[in-house]
């Protein structure tokens, strides 16, 4: 799997994404370019149903970089404009065998999780 650092975002509040997308979810992206307007592609996972290996934002975050990264088939996927969203990090894949993983990084002072 070769991929780009994804971006982590939060949606603003008041906006369709965070209205559309359940509280607490991780979220990641990429900017379409072919999008008429500025526009994220974004995978998300709220963890509805209570898995125990979604409890913490961080594997939320790593669930939707792994169906953004395999192009999965999913309802938890959209396209929003990107003024709906703050960054508040980065994801990106590390391929050192055997221990290949992904790396999360949040901006300073970007707080992973928030009410909306």
């Amino acid at each position: 799997m070769n991929c780009p650092p994804f971006l982590i975002l939060r949606p603003k509040p008041g906006t369709d994404a965070a209205n559309q997308i359940a509280e607490n979810s991780g979220i990641v992206g990429l900017p379409r370019l072919e999008a008429s307007s500025p526009s994220y592609l974004v995978y998300f996972e709220g963890n509805l149903y209570g898995a125990s290996n979604l409890q913490e934002m961080e594997q939320r975050i790593k669930c939707a970089a792994d169906r953004m990264a395999c192009a999965y088939p999913t309802v938890a996927r959209g396209l929003y404009p990107q003024d709906q969203f703050e960054v508040i990090g980065q994801i990106s894949y590390s391929f050192n065998e055997p221990n290949n993983h992904w790396w999360v990084q949040f901006n300073s002072g970007s707080p992973p999780c928030v009410k909306q």
